[in-house]
């Protein structure tokens, strides 16, 4: 379950290549979820399964992160993490 995906318009999910630098756990995900990466990133967005915009961060300079997902209705989400020169994306789900 550690496909890679972009968002490739605000409705469609595309599958891209498998990029084992960015971990997303535990997955389905309750209260928190735990993103690492080998890279420094420096922004993370996540969508919900419509395209739409849910929560972002930028400003980060570091390889672990804890996102608290109390807020987050249950549900699949898209998660897209990097920096200036890379990205990557993973999927998770809300229960």
């Amino acid at each position: 379950m550690n496909d890679t995906w972009i968002l490739s318009d605000l409705l469609t999910i595309k599958e891209t290549e498998k990029n084992s630098d960015l971990s997303v756990w535990p997955v389905p995900a309750k209260d928190v979820l735990h993103i690492s990466t080998v890279a420094v990133f420096t922004y993370i967005r996540i969508f919900d399964r419509t395209g739409k915009l849910v929560w972002q961060t930028h400003g980060l300079n570091q390889k672990f992160i804890d996102i608290n997902l109390n807020t987050f209705p249950g549900g699949n989400y898209l998660l897209m993490a990097g920096a200036e020169k890379w990205s990557a994306s993973r999927k998770f789900f809300k229960y």
